[in-house]
């Protein structure tokens, strides 16, 4: 049947009417007391909720992750400021709102009523509750009970810092109700982590956050557990700037030291330097690193100690290069030295005539001649043939090892 108008603005009107008046009747004080005096006159908060105490109580539980406040890879201990807000139904908690005023919901202390009591697996410090007793419960009218905890949690996380500073970790905080088994209670867990408050730390970046409920077995009884995954990824700009730059400038420095003069006497405080100046990052790189050598060492420890060795070999072949330099000009260069000398003084004695007179005659060469003398072959002569020589070995060495370092990095990260 179709309304006139009449009747529509009436229907409309008395609508609007009753909506204004449940919205202006609100509860009193006088009947919040009477619902809680008839909720907990009789309840006992020791048992846990449910007519059938045989069924497993489920209990709805979502994490907030408040922050990352730090990460201690040396001690392995993560901070995390935390949140969980926990649901359930208790079947004593119920009452008829249109009875009581429209009264839909109560705020009562947690200590007033049964609640889980929630323990890391993984505590850093002391084994208690997560939480104290200054929060308040929500109940509501169909008997669901909505109590938010929480607090700073340290807990221990295995660190893995193989690719430092392009590290990921990924640290697990499992939460379960003590004294309950699976027969008693259940964890429903909220797959998705809430991030609404989250606060982003300078050091560290969140990359992945995930929540899963879970059953571990022991000898006798089956235990619901929350597991929440926290996976972190260093922010490395700072290590970058502050130790591989640093390290990898270091070096390509070494090697300089065979182009260095040996007249200038400053060849062994160069080398001393270059081998001081990697142990001072070595110590740098291990005040950041956990004392394990699980799951392994970070490969950046590998690198500056390869560093370490190369540089030790080129102060120790210095040491003996200048012994040679400084031998008599009448002592005899060995048979191999000699041959390896002529021939690199050849070459590039022709190299250098080839551009001189590249448009001249062509007449014989005294001083090529000359140099077939095996007596012409001076140690100052065979000492500059070991430094171009070794040059070019600690220079192909330096770029092969940096490459293959920072290959690994970027793979690996």
């Amino acid at each position: 049947m179709a309304l006139n108008s009449k009747q529509l603005c009436f229907l409309l009107t008395l609508i609007t009417i009753i909506f204004c008046f449940r919205g202006t009747y609100c509860a009193s004080r006088t009947e919040a007391e009477t619902v809680y005096s008839s909720l907990f006159s009789s309840y006992i908060k020791e048992i846990r909720p449910g007519s059938d105490q045989n069924t497993p109580l489920t209990v709805n539980i979502t994490y907030f992750l408040l922050a990352i406040n730090s990460f201690d890879e040396v001690s392995g201990i993560i901070d995390v400021p935390s949140m969980f807000s926990l649901s359930w139904e208790d079947e004593k908690l119920t009452w008829n709102p249109w009875t009581n005023g429209n009264l839909y919901y109560l705020l009562v202390p947690q200590t007033a009523l049964w609640l889980p009591k929630l323990y890391l697996t993984t505590p850093s410090k002391a084994f208690k509750a997560i939480g104290d007793d200054e929060y308040v419960l929500r109940i509501l009218f169909n008997g669901y009970v909505y109590w938010s905890t929480g607090g700073i949690i340290k807990s221990t996380c295995s660190p893995d810092t193989t690719y430092f500073p392009f590290d990921t970790q990924n640290c697990t905080l499992n939460i379960f109700a003590f004294g309950y088994t699976l027969d008693e209670f259940k964890f429903n867990v909220t797959s998705k982590v809430d991030l609404r408050y989250f606060q982003e730390n300078g050091e560290w970046e969140l990359v992945e956050s995930v929540g899963n409920g879970v059953t571990v077995t022991d000898d006798e009884y089956e235990t619901s557990m929350a597991v929440f995954e926290i996976i972190i990824k260093r922010r490395p700009a700072y290590f970058v700037v502050s130790i591989l730059c640093p390290v990898v400038f270091l070096v390509f420095l070494n090697p300089l030291v065979f182009v260095l003069p040996v007249e200038s006497g400053e060849r062994m405080s160069f080398c001393l330097t270059i081998l001081l100046s990697f142990a001072v990052f070595m110590t740098l790189v291990d005040d950041v690193m956990p004392k394990s050598s699980e799951p392994a060492m970070a490969l950046v420890s590998y690198y500056i100690l390869g560093t370490i060795v190369q540089s030790g070999f080129v102060t120790v072949i210095n040491v003996f290069l200048l012994a040679g330099y400084h031998k008599s000009d009448d002592a005899r260069v060995p048979r191999i030295l000699r041959f390896l000398t002529r021939k690199w003084c050849c070459s590039s004695n022709k190299n250098r005539i080839q551009k001189i007179n590249i448009n001249s005659t062509n007449e014989p060469d005294k001083n090529s001649d000359n140099l077939a003398d095996d007596n012409e072959v001076t140690w100052k002569m065979a000492i500059s043939f070991i430094d171009c020589a070794l040059f070019i070995f600690c220079y192909t060495l330096a770029i092969a090892s940096t490459i293959g370092f920072m290959v690994r990095l970027i793979i690996g990260k």
